[in-house]
């Protein structure tokens, strides 16, 4: 199945997500000056969606702070709608360190404190009160994506879903609570990684297409549509001296979602669809590991460029030998030019 970078002529298909959108604060070899780029789960996928050529609406609530403006200038760089961001100047945009390590394992680590010892700002969900002044608005997704169980990404998912919106549900870890549950109840596809495999089964709930995350070791799947009755193991490709394997998993759900449903009706993927889109993310997450940043590629090489790799690394070919062959077009990422920390509470 050939990779075809263009988009198909019906309408431009829609993700609309909810969830962990945040500031990434990338260093790099320990330099004292980071790059600022959108992140967070959702912000992630919505962004590289976006980038790919969907249209995409996050749902979520920042301050009015610089690190709320730079999230969102950043996905608007990459034609990301943000008109149900909502910015609330009582609290302060969710943060988030990245340090990316030359020559170490693991390649790059996550910090939620600043180097003062002060806790960066969390995330804030978006209000249920927020949602009734926006919901006749939604437009008709394709796809609804969330990260994060709470109230109003739950009556979202419930909106979309009467609207045939498929409902993609990544929960960072397993909660047993009503709301939690509910939003397992309402997933068409749940992701998550392979160590929350026993929480899934004790919550009983029949989840159409699961998927359980392995890092390097791969994936596997279970698609009750298809009468799975055993798990389905995909192995990972192999990436030598990877710079930063942060984003991955958003890669991979980036690319399931683009390959599955660019059309909006709701239909049963082949097997054969669904293993393609698995290595299509797979492939994308595999490429990503060779640039700094949860969406590094984006800042390197073109989407035309990345369809091309992807189509390689499918068929075989090493993927160090495709990245060297691909010259880099670098956009520049924002900077902050100043020893001081601007990036914690303490200030």
């Amino acid at each position: 199945m050939k990779v075809n970078p263009s988009m198909p002529n019906y309408k431009t298909p829609i993700c609309v997500g909810s969830g962990l959108v945040a500031l990434d604060v990338i260093y790099k070899d320990g330099k004292t000056k980071p790059n600022f780029l959108a992140g967070g789960s959702c912000g992630n996928v919505l962004t590289i969606l976006s980038f790919l050529g969907w249209n995409s609406y996050p749902v979520a609530r920042l301050g009015t702070d610089n690190e709320g403006k730079r999230v969102i200038e950043d996905m608007r760089k990459w034609k990301v709608k943000t008109i149900f961001v909502e910015q609330d100047s009582t609290i302060k945009s969710p943060r988030i360190i990245e340090r990316v390590f030359e020559n170490k394992k693991p390649k790059h680590r996550f910090y939620l404190k600043c180097d003062h010892g002060n806790w960066l700002p969390h995330r804030k969900s978006f209000l249920l009160k927020s949602l009734q002044n926006i919901q006749h608005k939604l437009p008709q997704a394709n796809v609804f994506y969330f990260d994060r169980a709470n109230p109003s990404a739950l009556e979202t998912a419930k909106i979309l879903k009467k609207q045939k919106a498929i409902i993609f549900f990544e929960p960072p870890k397993f909660l047993h609570d009503e709301v939690f549950l509910k939003c397992l109840e309402i997933a068409d596809i749940v992701k998550h990684c392979y160590d929350q495999s026993d929480d899934t089964e004790r919550t009983g709930v029949n989840i159409p297409l699961e998927i359980q995350t392995k890092g390097e070791n791969g994936l596997r799947y279970k698609a009750k549509f298809l009468n799975h009755k055993m798990w389905k193991e995909m192995s990972a490709y192999t990436v030598h001296n990877p710079v930063d394997e942060a984003g991955s998993g958003d890669w991979l759900t980036a690319g399931l979602i683009h390959v599955l449903f660019q059309e909006r009706a709701k239909h049963t993927p082949t097997e054969k669809r669904l293993e393609f889109a698995l290595k299509f993310g797979q492939a994308m997450a595999a490429i990503n590991c060779h640039y700094v940043g949860a969406r590094g590629i984006m800042y390197n090489i073109s989407l035309r460029q990345l369809f091309s790799a992807v189509d390689k690394v499918i068929n075989g070919n090493e993927i160090s030998k495709i990245m060297q062959s691909i010259p880099s077009r670098l956009i520049k990422m924002e900077s902050e030019f100043s020893t001081k920390c601007k990036v914690c509470i303490c200030n």
